[in-house]
């Protein structure tokens, strides 16, 4: 009787603690205190060298296969077919899309590289400091405090009683060419080129780019459409500064090609290189044998 007894105990006492083990997975919560996701709910990294040599080389095998980025979340969007979930989706990922009048989805992270090492709310911590990435800056929590998130998303400015501090990021530097995302329709117009090009910097991620988008009109609704792609992001002149320091790209370019229907290109130059001026910055290549130029 006794032995029973003790073998209940322990099963009850191992029970409890992979429940109590559960619960610590649940540590990202909104402004509502309601579990958004189960751990890993943000990557972590020892520190910025670590995190910028990972956005260089495009490791994305650091990545652990359970965690869920931004750019997971926008592969979703684009692949799913049935239009209630994915309106769903996009309601719910609302705050980090962009949608134009034709209903065509971006997110606000240009560079896909970065966006696959965010979550989905833009979320990463680098050393002991946590940030959230939005479109236009980077707010982070310098004392890495995980129960204090929630304040990420009440500062706009530094808050140093807070220890809140406010970094800008710049994610389409102006140039001699005036756009900087656009569409070609093709074959009957039956078939469309989305693009982006960008030229950008933030204290970890600074890069100069583009980026296409293939897609098909089936029942008057465009959907993407996989074909050969192919690249070539090329400048005449990108001046950049960290600092006193300068270096210089002169009639450079960078080049990729894959089956598929996006397809993107950068040239990263390292954290807290800002680039100004930038001329001439051009992608071209081919959809499907189609020839463009932008």
């Amino acid at each position: 009787m006794k032995r029973n007894l003790l073998k209940s105990i322990i099963i009850l006492l191992t029970l409890t603690f992979v429940t109590l083990q559960s619960c610590k997975k649940k540590t990202l919560f909104n402004l509502e205190n309601e579990v958004l996701i189960e751990k890993p709910a943000y990557l972590e990294f020892s520190d910025k060298t670590t995190f910028s040599k990972a956005l260089e080389t495009e490791n994305l095998r650091t990545i652990p296969t359970d965690f869920v980025s931004m750019y997971d979340i926008y592969i979703k969007i684009e692949e799913t077919e049935d239009e209630n979930e994915r309106n769903m989706l996009i309601k719910k990922y609302r705050d980090i899309l962009k949608i134009d009048k034709d209903g065509f989805i971006n997110l606000i992270i240009t560079d896909d590289v970065l966006a696959s090492f965010l979550s989905p709310e833009g979320l990463i911590k680098i050393g002991n400091e946590i940030s959230l990435v939005k479109e236009d800056k980077i707010v982070t929590l310098t004392d890495g405090d995980a129960s204090k998130i929630n304040l990420l998303y009440q500062f706009d400015d530094d808050s140093p009683e807070n220890n809140i501090r406010v970094d800008k990021f710049i994610q389409n530097v102006n140039t001699d060419k005036a756009y900087w995302s656009g569409s070609s329709a093709y074959n009957s117009g039956n078939y469309q080129i989305r693009w982006q090009k960008w030229a950008s910097y933030s204290p970890w991620n600074s890069s100069a780019g583009g980026k296409i988008k293939s897609y098909k009109r089936k029942k008057n609704k465009w959907k993407i459409h996989r074909i050969n792609l192919s690249i070539t992001v090329s400048w005449d002149y990108i001046e950049w500064k960290n600092g006193h320091a300068s270096t210089f790209w002169t009639n450079g370019h960078v080049s990729d090609s894959k089956y598929g229907y996006i397809l993107s290109k950068r040239k990263y130059a390292g954290s807290g290189w800002t680039p100004n001026p930038v001329y001439g910055l051009e992608i071209s290549g081919s959809v499907g044998g189609h020839n463009y130029q932008f």
